[in-house]
Formats: structure tokens, C-alpha cells, sequence
């Protein structure tokens, strides 16, 4: 019996490592503070501002077809982008890995631009990097219609670029310091992304590693009071 306990124990704790992202879902209380003053097609592109658990944080929107509102709050899903965690559910673009990498890749750019356009002309260049970005997430919408002349030029460039990346170029943990939060009541408001401070991540990570330890000295409890 003592045998089968424990067997039975270590079959437990290893089904707890394999659903610990889902088990351990983190949430967050979100407010959008500011816009930004940039305007490309009549829609601001951000980078946005908002307060996550009251830290004031630049965010980045991937979510074209929703809207929100300056003073707006919410609670929303925290994951993590790469590898993704609880995609199926807990993120606007369910569980594509890929597709969420490319918007990284894009969020990088948004983040650090380069200073010329790179197809040419005068153009916004966040502003083109931005479209290309809801382009590449939600192309039934075609946010490319509110563009034309150089802006449009650039963001199809930036977006060919992002759709060029494959899995095996971006590297399993490349944007592990990405974060996604989407709001948990879908269409609340838009998913937005965040490139957090690598101890943020880290912070997640031992909260959910912390929980495990703790469910797993509870079995080890219970096994030991049945083995007597």
C-alpha cells in the first residue's frame, strides 16, 4: 500500500508541473493613462501608458478590431509570450506561438525604431510599424485601409518582414521578457503587450513555482500520514 501511495504521489506532483501554467493563471488590475500624442490614419499608435498593479508601464496594443479609453480599468491575464502560456484561452490569438513571436519581433521595433523609413519616403515610422503589427493579427479588418502614400509603403515592408520570421529564426525564449494582457472579459478592452523588466518575469515564474512547492509538500504530507 505504502508503494502504491507513493506511486500514486509522484503521479500527481508530475500532472501539477505539466498543468502549472493553467493552474497558477496570474491576473492583473489595469488602467490606460495615456494615448500618447501620435496619430497615424485618425487612430492613435501608441506606445500607450498604462498602470499594471498601480505601476505606471509602457504598453503596446495588438488588438485592432476593440477600443479603449483613457481612465478605463480592468483586470486582465497575465502570460507569458514566449514560450506562450495558457494561449487557448487567456489570449485574443489563442494559442499561436508564432503569430505572438512576430508581434514581439514588431513590439521590439515599435520600441527601438530606426531612424530612416526603410522603403523609402517620409513616413511615420512607429505609426507604420504599429499597422503593420494589426495588420499581421487581424488582416479581415485590413487596418492597412487607413493608410496610403509612403506610410502605407513602409508598414506592408514592415509587415512582410514579420511574416517572413519563422519559429526556428526567432528561437524558442527569445521574448521571454514579453508579457500579454489580455482582459478577462473579452472585448472589454484591447490585448496589450509588454516588454517587462526581466525580474517581473521572474517574479511570475517563482509565483507559480512557490505554489507548486507548497501543493507538493501537501502530498507529501498526506502520504506520510497514510504510510503509518
Amino acid at each position: 500500500m505504502n508503494i502504491l501511495l507513493r506511486r500514486c504521489g509522484y503521479v500527481a506532483v508530475a500532472s501539477l508541473f505539466l498543468l502549472a501554467p493553467a493552474a497558477f493563471a496570474t491576473t492583473a488590475d489595469m488602467a490606460l493613462t495615456s494615448a500618447g500624442s501620435n496619430v497615424l490614419g485618425g487612430v492613435y499608435v501608441g506606445p500607450y501608458t498604462a498602470t499594471i498593479n498601480g505601476v505606471s508601464t509602457q504598453v503596446i496594443c495588438d488588438d485592432w478590431a476593440d477600443e479603449s479609453v483613457v481612465g478605463q480599468k480592468w483586470t486582465a491575464y497575465v502570460n507569458t509570450l514566449s514560450p506562450l502560456s495558457n494561449g487557448a484561452t487567456q489570449t485574443k490569438w489563442g494559442n499561436n506561438q508564432l503569430l505572438y513571436d512576430q508581434v514581439a519581433w514588431l513590439v521590439t521595433q515599435i520600441l527601438a525604431p530606426p531612424s530612416a523609413c526603410p522603403a523609402g519616403g517620409s513616413c511615420d515610422i512607429v505609426g507604420d510599424i504599429s499597422f503593420a503589427l494589426w495588420q499581421l493579427t487581424d488582416p479581415s479588418a485590413n487596418p492597412f485601409a487607413n493608410l496610403s502614400g509612403s506610410d502605407l509603403k513602409n508598414a506592408q515592408w514592415w509587415l512582410t518582414q514579420a511574416q517572413s520570421l519563422t519559429l526556428a529564426q526567432v528561437g524558442s525564449g527569445q521574448f521571454a521578457g514579453f508579457m500579454i494582457y489580455m482582459p478577462v472579459v473579452n472585448g472589454q478592452t484591447q490585448e496589450f503587450i509588454v516588454r517587462a523588466p526581466e525580474s517581473s518575469a521572474a517574479l511570475l515564474l517563482g509565483v507559480d513555482l512557490l505554489g507548486l512547492f507548497g501543493l507538493v509538500v501537501v502530498f507529501r504530507r498526506r502520504l506520510a500520514r497514510h504510510s503509518h
